[in-house]
């Protein structure tokens, strides 16, 4: 073979592996690209999933918030009917005393009873009706 037939044997294979590197690298480039594209789409579907958790979490949230302040204001009508109560307990004593003395002045002055200083009549019962007999 002449030197002329040898450098284009040189040549010839110089460019098929120029081209098969050329086409390994195209090769990889376009796996790089799929493996690429695939890690997008799956970090586009966490991320659906994790904006799906997040409205779940703000909704677990608002829920948790509604509660406290339904608690807040059961908190206060409950305060408010402690209130209540006591002032009616107090009328109430307050009634009490008045229904007691009315009946003391009752028997005091009623001149079939005699009332001793314990509040019972002679009979022994006692002339307060909510005290048995």
């Amino acid at each position: 073979m002449s030197t002329a037939a040898w450098i284009i044997v040189i040549i010839v294979i110089v460019a098929i592996i120029i081209a098969a590197i050329v086409l390994a690298m195209r090769k990889r480039k376009d796996a790089q690209r799929e493996q690429a594209q695939r890690l997008r789409q799956d970090a586009s579907d966490r991320g659906a999933v994790v904006d799906q958790q997040a409205a779940k979490a703000r909704e677990v949230g608002a829920r948790a918030d509604a509660s406290a302040a339904e608690a807040e204001r059961k908190a206060a009508e409950a305060e408010r009917l402690r209130s209540v109560a006591q002032q009616q307990q107090g009328r109430t004593s307050d009634s009490r005393a008045e229904v007691d003395d009315q009946m003391r002045e009752a028997d005091r002055i009623d001149p079939d009873t005699d009332v001793d200083d314990d509040g019972t009549s002679d009979t022994g019962t006692s002339t307060d009706p909510r005290r048995p007999e």
